[in-house]
């Protein structure tokens, strides 16, 4: 694409953000004029002020029911799991894994460390995005499904911080998120056993929620 035509596309996108255009409604033109995509994702890595989470949004939505529109800038996006961002981090963490179903050049197994490296983090946050949609991965390779569900595991054994401190209340809600994923590909899973006693463990859980979730789990799995 010529830079002239990708500069004129850029501030017309910024013009229909400074608009208050709706997410949905840039994902849509977006549609309509793929030529918009790149941009877009130029824009989330690299923009200043409100424009980047605009573009971020709309091209989530994109990577949810219109990933095929997407996989070509999957590079792009991947590299935005390093960004100092963390909202345009966790963004490119669902958009990663959104894309894994179309993953047809195998690229994923590319980003595999940099990807699964947010499950290492001390913020319950970054690895509950990580965690959201990694059934996408495992159901695309099942291969890799004893690893990643080891790293989830791990990550829940060990905890997380909240303002500096030990938070066992974002370990109860990651848990909850684990369980989700968990749920979604345990059918293949050669995990079953780890997984149902993780469950287990969060019978008794102080938070509710989390607990009340591993009963339906145990439910329908155990």
């Amino acid at each position: 694409m010529a830079t002239d035509e990708m500069s004129d596309i850029r501030a017309r996108i910024l013009n229909d953000i400074a608009g208050k255009t709706a997410a949905e409604d840039l994902a849509l033109s977006a549609l309509s004029q793929p030529q918009r995509i790149p941009v877009m994702v130029d824009i989330m890595g690299f923009a200043k002020g409100t424009a980047k989470f605009a573009c971020a949004k709309a091209l989530l939505l994109l990577s949810e029911s219109r990933p095929e529109a997407v996989y070509p800038y999957f590079d792009a996006i991947a590299k935005l799991l390093g960004s100092d961002n963390n909202i345009i981090k966790w963004d490119a963490a669902l958009m990663t894994a959104n894309l894994a179903p179309v993953d047809g050049e195998n690229k994923f197994e590319n980003v595999y460390n940099a990807y699964f490296a947010l499950l290492d983090s001390d913020s319950m946050i970054t690895a509950g995005n990580a965690v959201k949609y990694a059934w996408k991965i495992v159901m695309k390779y099942p291969a890799w499904e004893s690893g990643i569900t080891g790293r989830i595991l791990q990550a829940a054994g060990r905890g997380f911080l909240y303002k500096g401190e030990p938070s066992p209340e974002c370990g109860y809600i990651f848990a909850a998120g684990a369980l989700d994923c968990f749920g979604r590909y345990f059918d293949i899973s050669g995990s079953r056993e780890q997984i149902l006693d993780f469950a287990r463990e969060l019978v008794d859980c102080p938070r509710k929620s989390t607990a009340k979730k591993a009963e339906l789990f145990l439910s329908a799995h155990g």
